[in-house]
């Protein structure tokens, strides 16, 4: 990579090439990412035994029908949509998230295919994964005489 000397610093990319910009970004989004505040709907992620629990805020969720849950071997990804605000007046302030959402984390261990379920009630969606089971049985290996 191109190192340029920027005001007595060296800079890790060419001051115009996005290309760069963009390569470094996700780095950074994930080493940074519990610090940030979230653009998406707020989760908990929950770890016992035999499972991971993810609950998720999603206040106001009218169509169950909008929201997607894909599991990806350890990622899980959320998107749907929110309703907006269509009352009268002005908003002055906005702090909740409306329209389209979508949230996606790295679990710490891998669940198995199939185990997810779902379910929604009172504002919070609730995704119960089953752990996969990593069996360490060793090989044994045989010693000859030479």
């Amino acid at each position: 990579m191109l190192i340029n000397v920027l005001n007595g610093f060296n800079f890790p990319f060419n001051a115009f090439s996005w290309e760069n910009i963009n390569k470094l970004l996700p780095d950074v989004m994930a080493q940074l990412g519990d610090v940030l505040p979230r653009l998406g709907p707020r989760m908990d992620l929950i770890e016992d035994d035999e499972r991971l629990v993810a609950l998720v805020e999603l206040p106001g969720l009218r169509d169950l029908s909008g929201v997607t849950i894909v599991l990806q071997q350890s990622t899980l990804r959320i998107a749907g949509d929110l309703g907006t605000y269509s009352g009268r007046g002005n908003v002055l302030r906005r702090e909740r998230i409306q329209g389209h959402f979508e949230r996606t984390i790295h679990l710490p261990v891998r669940v198995k295919k199939g185990s997810a379920v779902a379910a929604y009630k009172n504002g919070i969606l609730r995704i119960e994964m089953e752990k996969e089971i990593e069996e360490d049985c060793g090989v044994r290996v045989n010693i000859f005489r030479e």
